[in-house]
């Protein structure tokens, strides 16, 4: 019989005690500081008094007031020194509340807003809060937002925090009062934020505010118990520092990989990447609160949570564990999640095959029914289950009440183990999907076209591009003959109507070439697909698709093309495994463009991507001289692969850009500057040049950075000019960094304030976007 201690220890482990003890520790270890003539823990109550004495001093010192701390120190931060960061995309709902509460905690011109291609007034929202706003060019998600802010805004060089929020997150008024205090301690370079659930939602259902209530319990437990002991100075080693609202010092930030490949949510990477590569540790207080907006619905919830899992999931496999306290702690809290959550999901099924004799007594006298019951019964009972499980889960709930100071937890303690069950249900699937998904970063799955905006597929050829067809020496006998049946002379006149008249004549070319392709000419039904495709206008995609696919089953190559263009980005939904197919018949066959598409398709397109076959196709087109193949297959190299072959990709990227192709020329660049050791900015001002030249906006910025901020000596008036032309585009980015531009070249204090200043700053420049 499996006692109910056992049972308690396989559905709530010993993470909780061993965490909780070491929680205790520290609460005494601070205690001890107020004895000590210096204090050991930052934001213990002596600390915040000493604190405070320095901040006195410090006031008439430059900012420095000598040590806090026993452990050393150095410069007090305090809230001017913190950069606030927000990515959001679509959130006009939630960002003016957002941005209210964070700007009456901090300077409006330390809070930094970056739109990542919304489509909503996110933008004019921001902007009227009078905070720094750029905008992504394209959906680059959340990972991808925060390195481009604090690449464009240049937090690292101004500020010596960044705070990094989310767009439905409220700070409460002591949050800086609670952590920058732990940065008195040089050895933390990262604080985490105490989360804490909205409870004042109007208008939630019974199960919405079970949802919330069963959140709300989880960050209570997992903080107080957890997080808490985790983060003590002498054993500190926690899996996560939550992206809602988390510090981080700007000397770590460019040695923290943000948004790794393939990854679905970035914050348990970058915490791993704190210690993974050794930059210091996590400091977390109970005292630095932020309120987030958590689901309201079971369907939300359960949405988010299986995007948490497989986050989690997905940082171990690719971090790995090791011998150190960091795998150790996430090594049992795994295992204990996986115990934890088989247990629960078997419970309901034991507490079934228990309770149903003893309410239908019955049932026993079916011979298999008396034999499962008999098993299960010999091992444990719904008295254990119910002193194991369920009494211990509403007493955490009784303790969580209290010290939350929350009566309403009660109303749903009996109702937090249905909870836990899908939590459990959850854990378990997402395991497997963090070996075989990944993730493009995304907020919004977008419809499935190719992401580089149709720089690297090739699409279906268009009649008008083809040769003249030669003026037939006798055009009334071909048509006697088309007329008489003959396939070849009906072909022919297809081709002289709409190759060789002028202007063309579509409708007798569709009229001859349907009466070839009925008769079963696979030329004539690979040229009717086209027309029908690219020629008419609304194009008859159906009976595009019917002739190229009679002359692709038939063996046409250019028509199996054709067809996996039309399948892959021409239909809503596309049918990706279908154009696959035909593609692949078409590359197998020696169809260069096929094998770019194919490679595209299989790199791009696909979820999850398989890079070693894209890699393949990509190769074979690129060797017979496709510049669209060689990007491609640049591009795969130096941003998919693990870890990236950034020689080869300058090798294919070279030849491309020689040739003029302006994305291989940016692609090229971006290496160079950006990945390559040591960075070769010369020959990247070159292709960024050549790039800009031919109106790639994103390089005339990035070449005002490398002019303005990375050249030795800059080169200001070139950079100027660049980021102007950019700016005048629409980049947000130029406009930011040309009014900071324009303030310190013009060396007025009012320029200087880009985020409220005059037509030159960035406020300027946004007003100029609007009447535009």
């Amino acid at each position: 019989m499996i006692p109910s201690w056992l049972m308690f220890a396989l559905v709530f482990g010993v993470n909780f005690t061993i965490w909780g003890t070491v929680g205790f520790l520290r609460v005494v270890d601070n205690a001890l500081d107020r004895f000590r003539r210096v204090p050991r823990n930052a934001g213990s109550a002596a600390h915040r008094a000493l604190r405070a004495d320095r901040l006195i001093q410090a006031a008439s010192n430059g900012g420095l007031a000598g040590s806090t701390l026993a452990s050393g120190g150095g410069r007090i931060l305090t809230i001017a020194d913190v950069a606030v960061l927000m990515a959001a995309h679509n959130e006009e709902v939630v960002i003016e509340d957002s941005l209210a509460a964070i700007t009456a905690l901090v300077p409006a011109r330390n809070v930094h807003v970056v739109s990542d291609a919304s489509t909503d007034s996110t933008v004019e929202l921001a902007l009227g809060h009078g905070v720094n706003v750029i905008e992504t060019a394209s959906n680059v998600g959340k990972a991808g937002a925060l390195e481009e802010g604090i690449r464009t805004f240049g937090l690292v060089e101004r500020f010596s925090a960044v705070m990094l929020l989310d767009a439905d997150t409220r700070l409460d008024p002591g949050y800086f009062q609670a952590a920058l205090p732990l940065f008195d301690d040089p050895d933390v370079v990262a604080v985490a934020g105490c989360a804490h659930s909205n409870w004042h939602t109007p208008g939630l259902s019974f199960l919405g505010r079970l949802v919330t209530a069963h959140r709300s319990r989880i960050y209570a437990l997992t903080q107080r118990l957890l997080k808490y002991g985790q983060t003590w100075r002498r054993t500190n080693a926690t899996h996560i520092v939550p992206g809602f609202a988390s510090l981080y010092r700007t000397t770590v930030l460019p040695r923290i990989t943000i948004n790794p490949l393939g990854l679905v949510i970035e914050d348990f990477n970058m915490t791993f990447e704190v210690y993974r590569k050794r930059l210091g540790r996590v400091g977390f207080t109970v005292g630095a609160i932020a309120v987030t907006q958590d689901p309201d619905t079971v369907h939300d919830y359960i949405k988010q949570t299986k995007r948490w899992a497989l986050g989690l999931w997905q940082t171990v496999r690719r971090h790995r564990l090791h011998p150190d306290l960091l795998s150790a702690m996430v090594g049992l809290l795994l295992l204990e999640l996986l115990t934890a959550s088989l247990t629960f999901l078997i419970l309901p099924v034991i507490v079934v095959i228990l309770a149903v004799p003893d309410l239908f007594p019955v049932v026993l006298h079916w011979a298999p029914a008396s034999t499962v019951h008999a098993a299960v019964a010999g091992h444990t009972s719904l008295r254990t289950i119910g002193l194991g499980v369920l009494l211990p889960d509403l007493l955490l709930t009784v303790v969580v009440a209290a010290v939350e100071r929350r009566p309403r937890y009660l109303l749903y303690g009996l109702f937090f183990v249905f909870m836990r069950t899908i939590d459990a249900a959850i854990a378990v699937y997402t395991l497997p999907r963090a070996w075989r998904e990944k993730s493009n970063g995304r907020w919004v799955s977008p419809a499935r076209r190719d992401p580089t905006g149709g720089a690297t597929i090739h699409p279906v050829g268009r009649l008008r591009e083809r040769p003249a067809e030669p003026e037939l020496t006798d055009a009334r006998t071909s048509t006697v003959a088309a007329e008489a049946g003959d396939v070849e002379a009906q072909a022919r006149l297809g081709r002289l109507f709409a190759l060789t008249v002028n202007p063309p004549d579509l409708a007798k070319a569709q009229l001859w070439w349907t009466r070839a392709a009925e008769a079963g000419h696979t030329e004539s039904q690979n040229d009717l697909g086209v027309l029908l495709a690219t020629e008419l206008d609304p194009p008859e995609l159906a009976g595009a698709r019917l002739w190229w696919t009679r002359a692709a089953e038939a063996g046409h190559t250019e028509a199996q093309f054709n067809l996996g263009v039309l399948l892959a980005t021409e239909l809503d939904p596309p049918e990706l495994a279908e154009a696959g197919m035909w593609w692949t018949r078409a590359a197998e066959g020696g169809h260069t463009e096929a094998q770019n598409n194919l490679g595209v398709l299989l790199a791009d397109l696909l979820d999850p991507p398989e890079p070693a076959e894209a890699r393949t196709w990509y190769a074979k087109a690129a060797a017979a001289g496709d510049i669209r193949a060689q990007y491609g297959l640049g591009r795969l190299l130096a941003t998919a692969m693990d870890p990236p072959e950034l020689a080869e990709a300058r090798t294919w990227w070279t030849q491309a850009a020689e040739a003029g192709h302006t994305e291989s020329q940016y692609g090229l660049a971006r290496l160079l500057a950006d990945l390559h050791n040591p960075p070769e900015l010369e020959e990247a001002r070159t292709w960024y040049t050549r790039a800009a030249e031919a109106g790639r906006i994103e390089a005339q910025y990035d070449l005002g950075v490398l002019l303005a901020e990375r050249m030795d000596p800059p080169d200001l008036d070139e950079a100027r000019a660049w980021y102007t032309r950019a700016a005048e585009a629409g980049h947000s980015g130029a406009r930011f960094k040309l009014g900071l531009l324009l303030a310190a070249q013009l060396a007025k204090p009012q320029l200087a304030e880009t985020h409220t200043g005059s037509g030159l700053g960035q406020r300027g420049w946004a007003r100029r976007r609007a009447r535009s």
